[in-house]
């Protein structure tokens, strides 16, 4: 799986919510988490089902290659190097 270590996980909708700036769409941001462009897992015992959690650090690193600064999402913390100044 993918847990584990200090990475904060994201719940699917918080990293679309994050995302919105590049315009993807909710299908993208799948794809992105399924084909390895965005770190994630899944809840499910077969890994294949369940809720997805994609990682915060690969959502930052997504938003800092467009240029685009994170969004304020409720819920969501922003380390401190990414935090509106």
């Amino acid at each position: 799986m993918g847990e584990g270590g200090n990475e904060t996980w994201l719940r699917f909708g918080d990293a679309v919510k994050m995302l919105k700036p590049l315009g993807l769409t909710d299908q993208t941001i799948r794809n992105w988490a399924d084909g390895g462009r965005l770190k994630s897992f899944r809840l499910g015992v077969d890994g294949r089902s369940g809720h997805r959690k994609i990682a915060l650090s690969s959502v930052l690193g997504e938003l800092k290659k467009a240029g685009a600064r994170p969004p304020e999402v409720p819920g969501v913390k922003l380390p401190p190097s990414e935090q509106p100044t």
